[in-house]
């Protein structure tokens, strides 16, 4: 160009700078939340007039440069972009550009950490489930932290499986879903329990001085061996190897039978609102509550007949 003419031309743009007086004074560096970033986030105006400064603020407010997603990389802008921006939109109106060279721009972030997130949905499981015992909330596989906009997301739990052990957990900004968590879970119960102190072996009898009665947190649903057992103990045995500090349930434990094979026994029999009895015997080993087959002694007869004691029986049939 001329070097007549670029100086006519920066006298004629140093003259309008003048009059209009306005200036944007950019930053290094700025944090913004989603959304649109516009022109006037990255720095402070000043101009001579106030009315002309409304004006060109308003302008500033509308003049889009990206849009900022939770995803967006960091951005970075040179005062000579964003001076050729400004003049491709408002060509007609001056506006003088200082400070920094370049605004790098950042999306402003917190971080939701496992646990944090963790005590948002177990709070809404809790809430559905209703329980009557202290209770907690074991998830089987825990979602990692996230990096999310402050004070722009909201957290959505789907609790219509929650009694089958299932949740489905949506992180939403804008409305708009950006992250989806299918969750199992176990829900853990305080209850008082049977341990073993030490490892048992199968077929040996529970000794109240290696059993501890505590309380511990177990699945819920878990069959417990009940802390009343303890008060017939001695009728107990291990029916497989146990582990040191194993909460104990039915399914570890037999009863001693009470009742042994070829046993004399009374046997009873209810009828017509008569108690009748005779001398019997049995035909099997049995546990109180245990149905064995037994035989008269005087008749020969067979009978099916329930456990009550150690030496008595009811006839069934």
């Amino acid at each position: 160009m001329n070097p007549f003419l670029q100086s006519i031309l920066l006298l004629i743009v140093s003259t309008l700078n003048a009059a209009y007086g306005c200036q944007l004074m950019l930053v290094n560096e700025i944090q913004v939340k989603p959304g649109f970033l516009v022109l006037g986030n990255l720095g402070t105006l000043s101009c001579q007039s106030s009315k002309k400064e409304r004006e060109v603020e308003e302008k500033l407010d509308k003049l889009v440069l990206a849009r900022m997603f939770p995803t967006s990389p960091q951005l970075t802008f040179s005062q000579n972009s964003l001076r050729d921006k400004w003049s491709q939109s408002h060509p007609d109106i001056p506006l003088s550009l200082s400070g920094a060279s370049e605004v790098r721009v950042n999306l402003h972030n917190e971080t939701l950490e496992d646990t944090e997130f963790a005590k948002l949905v177990i709070q809404e499981i809790l809430n559905v489930l209703k329980p009557d015992v202290p209770t907690r909330i074991q998830f089987r596989n825990q979602p990692r932290s996230m990096n999310l906009p402050v004070g722009e997301w909201s957290l959505k739990v789907d609790t219509t499986k929650v009694q089958s052990g299932h949740v489905r957990a949506r992180i939403l900004i804008m409305g708009k879903v950006i992250q989806q968590y299918f969750l199992s879970f176990d829900v853990l119960e305080k209850r008082l329990v049977l341990k073993t102190t030490v490892s048992q072996l199968r077929g040996s009898q529970l000794d109240p001085n290696l059993i501890s009665i505590e309380e511990d947190w177990v699945l819920k649903g878990t069959d417990l061996l009940p802390a009343s057992s303890m008060n017939h103990i001695e009728r107990l045995l291990f029916a497989r190897d146990i582990e040191a500090q194993k909460v104990l349930i039915r399914r570890d434990i037999l009863e001693k039978p009470v009742m042994g094979r070829r046993q004399r026994i009374q046997a009873w029999l209810h009828r017509d609102g008569l108690k009748l009895q005779m001398e019997a015997e049995s035909l099997q080993d049995g546990r109180v509550g245990d149905v064995i087959e037994i035989i008269a002694t005087a008749t020969r007869r067979k009978f099916t007949a329930k456990v009550i004691d150690s030496h008595n029986v009811q006839i069934l049939r």
